[in-house]
């Protein structure tokens, strides 16, 4: 997510430091059309991301509008124990890899 906000960001600085380093005609022109070529591709990410990845979800075998979703399950865990977040990363990676026998098994070891 925040490498997807560098790139309007750096459009913007590049533009802006190489319309202060060299004068061009129809400056304005040019920032008009940068940005609403940044607009543009932030509305178009914006409506079709939503879309894409549940497709993805599906393709991958995962069920979209299923509720235990693996970052709202490690919310769940860390309010259910109010303890820090790597034990429960390590159990949801467990669980995601080996299944809920695996998750179990380190919960108790760990302590």
């Amino acid at each position: 997510m925040a490498r997807s906000a560098a790139y309007p960001a750096a459009t913007i600085y590049y533009l802006a430091y190489g319309l202060n380093h060299v004068d061009v005609a129809g400056a304005d022109r040019l920032w008009g059309l940068v940005g609403l070529v940044v607009l543009f591709s932030v509305v178009l990410h914006g409506l079709t991301v939503t879309p894409i990845m549940r497709l993805l979800d599906r393709q991958h075998g995962r069920d979209p509008d299923k509720d235990n979703h693996p970052l709202l399950e490690l919310s769940l865990i860390i309010k259910q124990r109010r303890t820090n977040v790597r034990p429960c990363v390590n159990q949801l990676f467990l669980r995601a890899r080996f299944g809920a026998a695996a998750a179990s098994v380190s919960s108790s070891s760990s302590g």
